[in-house]
C-alpha cells in the first residue's frame, strides 16, 4: 500500500530506505510539502539517534504491519543478545551486528518491546520512559518515567561528597519499601561501625525522595544507582570507592556485582528474598546467574525457602544465612509522631468520623474502594466514616485525584495548601511520599493494597505495628511468612 506525504501521521510505522521507521513529528511547510522526523527501529531507536527527511508531495512510502511482544533482556554471550518473552518464556537471540549501537543501552532485567516481521525480530523499542534523544550538545531524557530523574547520576556522574580516611559503606535500596526496611539496619550499622562513611543509592524516584528525607543526617551522599553497563558502573565505583556494598532484598545487577567485586569491595545481600517467579526466570540463565552469585560474599535471606532458591541457582551454601525479615524490627520515631499529630489536626481526625485508610493502592483498587465506601455511606446507620487513599505510585496521584472528584465526595489533597475544606473532606488523598507510616495511627481500619489484583500485596507490618484492624484481598503472596 502506497501513501503520499499528506497521508503520513505521527506514530505511523513506515518503510524508509528498507528499514521500518516511526514518524516522531511532522509539520507542513507549504501546502505541498511535509517535513517529518522519522526514527529507525532497528539500529538507532535505543540510542535515540534520529534523522530528518523532507517528503515531497509526490513521494510515496509503503506502510508495513509489525507484530510486537514484550521481552525481557537477559544477557549477552559476546556475539548475540538474548531476550525472553514475558508471556510464554520463549527465548530469542539478536546478533550484535543487527543491534548496532543499540546494544550499549541494554541491561539485564530491562523490559522492552521487540518487533517481529514474519516471525523474524527486526527491531527493539524501549519503553516511553526510557526514550532518549540526541541534541547538538548532550543526551537528554524525555518523559517522566522512573529513569528520567537523576539521569546523569545513572550514568555514573555522581556529586562530590566530603571524603576522609574512613572506609565507605554503600547501601542500595530499590524503592520505598526497601528504603523503609533499611531504617533499623542503618541505625544498627552506624552504632556498630562508627568508623565507616555511609552512602545510599536508590533506583526509583520515590525511593530517592524518601532516602534523602530519612538519611539526611546519616548519609554522606544519596544518589541514583547507575545503569548496569560496565562504563557507568565503573565510573560510579571510582567515585564512591566502597569497601562494603549492601544490597537490600535481591537485586542481581550483573555488571555492577562483577565490577564491585573486582574493585575489592565486599558484597552482601541484606534482608534477601527470592520469589518462586523470580527464581524460575533466573533458572533459564542458570549458568550466568551462578557466575554472578560467585561475586556475593554473604547472603542474609529472610526465610529458608529464599535461601534454598538462591542456593539452587548456584551460590555456595556456606555464604547463605537465614536472618528473618528486618521489617519486624521497625518502630515509629519521634518525627513520625510529630507528623501524625500535624495530620490529625489538619484533617480533624476523630472517633466521631472513623478513618478508613486504603494504603499502597494499585489500579483499579481505588475505584473498587470508592464504590464500597459509597455503599457504606448510603447504608450506614452508625457514625459515617472518612476515607484516606494513599496510592502506591506517585505517577498515579493525578489519576486517583480525578477518580475521587468523580465520586462526588468532598475531598482534600495532602499536597495542596492547608484550608478549611481539609477538616470537612470525606475523602483525603495522601499524594505525598514517605508519610504513610505516620497516618496509620489515625486509622480504625486499614486496607492494604496490591491485594485485589495479582500483584501479591503490599506490606502489612506497618499497620500491624500501629495495632490496627487490617483488611486485604486474596492476593498476598509477597508476604506469605507474615
Amino acid at each position: 500500500m502506497a501513501l503520499s506525504a499528506n497521508e503520513i501521521r505521527k506514530g505511523m510505522v513506515i518503510l524508509f530506505e528498507g528499514a521500518p521507521c516511526k514518524v516522531m513529528e511532522f509539520r507542513h511547510h507549504t501546502p505541498g510539502n511535509l517535513r517529518a522526523m522519522v526514527q529507525t527501529r532497528l539500529r538507532n531507536l535505543l540510542t535515540g539517534s534520529s534523522f530528518e527527511h523532507r517528503f515531497r508531495s509526490n513521494d510515496t512510502l509503503d506502510r508495513i504491519t509489525l507484530e510486537q511482544h514484550e521481552m525481557e533482556y537477559l544477557y549477552s554471550d559476546g556475539s548475540q543478545h538474548h531476550f525472553m518473552n514475558t508471556e510464554n518464556y520463549e527465548q530469542i537471540a539478536i546478533s550484535e551486528a543487527d543491534l548496532g549501537d543499540a546494544a550499549q543501552w541494554l541491561m539485564p532485567g530491562l523490559k522492552l518491546q521487540v518487533e517481529f516481521y514474519n516471525g523474524t525480530p527486526i527491531g527493539v523499542e524501549l519503553p516511553a520512559s526510557m526514550e532518549l534523544t540526541v541534541t547538538d550538545t548532550e543526551p537528554v531524557m524525555k518523559g517522566k518515567g522512573k529513569y528520567a530523574a537523576g539521569f546523569w547520576e545513572r550514568f555514573g556522574y555522581l556529586p562530590e561528597f566530603e571524603r576522609n580516611e574512613k572506609p565507605v559503606l554503600w547501601l542500595h535500596c530499590v524503592s520505598v519499601g526497601e528504603t523503609q526496611a533499611a531504617r533499623p539496619i542503618v541505625k544498627e550499622l552506624l552504632r556498630e561501625f562508627p568508623d565507616f562513611q555511609f552512602v545510599v543509592s536508590t533506583t526509583t524516584n520515590t525511593g530517592q525522595t524518601l532516602a534523602r528525607k530519612l538519611f539526611a543526617e546519616e548519609a554522606k551522599l544519596v544518589f541514583y544507582f547507575p545503569f548496569d553497563w560496565r562504563f557507568t558502573v565503573r565510573r560510579a565505583l571510582r567515585r564512591i570507592k566502597p569497601s562494603i556494598v549492601l544490597i537490600m532484598e535481591t537485586e542481581l545487577w550483573f555488571n555492577f556485582l562483577r565490577e564491585a567485586h573486582k574493585s575489592g569491595a565486599k558484597i552482601a545481600i541484606v534482608n534477601g528474598r527470592l520469589s518462586e517467579k523470580s527464581a524460575k526466570h533466573y533458572s533459564y540463565i542458570k549458568k550466568l546467574i551462578s557466575s554472578v552469585l560467585h561475586y556475593i560474599d554473604l547472603a542474609l535471606m529472610q526465610e529458608h525457602k529464599d535461601a534454598k532458591r538462591l542456593t539452587q541457582l548456584g551460590i555456595r551454601a556456606d555464604k547463605v544465612k537465614i536472618t528473618g525479615n528486618v521489617k519486624f524490627d521497625q518502630d515509629f520515631d519521634e518525627n513520625e509522631s510529630d507528623l501524625t499529630k500535624e495530620l490529625r489536626e489538619r484533617f480533624d481526625v476523630s472517633k466521631d468520623a472513623p478513618l478508613i485508610i486504603a494504603a499502597s493502592t494499585h489500579a483499579p483498587e481505588e475505584s473498587i474502594i470508592l464504590r464500597a465506601f459509597k455503599e457504606t455511606w448510603e447504608n450506614s446507620s452508625q457514625k459515617l466514616p472518612r476515607l484516606l487513599i494513599a496510592p502506591r505510585h506517585p505517577e498515579r496521584f493525578k489519576e486517583v485525584a480525578e477518580l475521587v472528584e468523580e465520586s462526588g465526595f468532598q475531598s482534600a489533597r495532602r499536597s495542596e495548601k492547608e484550608s478549611e475544606k481539609d477538616k470537612l473532606a470525606r475523602v483525603i488523598l495522601l499524594d505525598s511520599v514517605g508519610e504513610l507510616r505516620a497516618v496509620f495511627p489515625l486509622a480504625e481500619i486499614v486496607f492494604v493494597g496490591g491485594s485485589l489484583i495479582s500483584h501479591g500485596g503490599q506490606n502489612v507490618l506497618e499497620p500491624a505495628m500501629a495495632q490496627k484492624a487490617i483488611v486485604t484481598g486474596f492476593y498476598t503472596m509477597n508476604f506469605e511468612a507474615i
